[in-house]
């Protein structure tokens, strides 16, 4: 699984104009072959700050979303920003659930 995460630090005045740009991109990348979440996130100390999350099945397959329009588009809302937009790809190789937390609290080491 592969994680991108975008970061947008948005200048207040197009604060509005950038979430429905953001929201509408994030619904369409369902769309997108590959993609098995989308999400928007405001951040709770900043409100002029938003993440765009993505969760892809594979590199390669956001590797063709980052050739697309799409991106072109996403990367085009710069002008709405007090800065450049951050990204962050990341590669997991392995996860765990609920299991995880009930063998933490139990005692039980790896």
């Amino acid at each position: 699984m592969v994680i991108l995460k975008i970061t947008f630090n948005v200048l207040p005045e197009k604060y509005k104009e950038l979430e429905q740009t953001l929201l509408s991109m994030s619904a369409g990348l369902y769309k997108i072959s590959g993609c098995k979440q989308a999400d928007l996130w405001r951040d709770s100390k900043d409100e002029n700050r938003l993440y765009m999350v993505s969760r892809w099945e594979n590199r390669e397959k956001l590797d063709a979303f980052l050739r697309s329009d799409k991106l072109s588009a996403l990367m085009g809302t710069k002008i709405l920003l007090k800065t450049p937009p951050s990204v962050s790809i990341d590669v997991v190789v392995s996860s765990e659930g609920m299991e995880a937390i009930e063998k933490a609290r139990s005692g039980v080491s790896k």
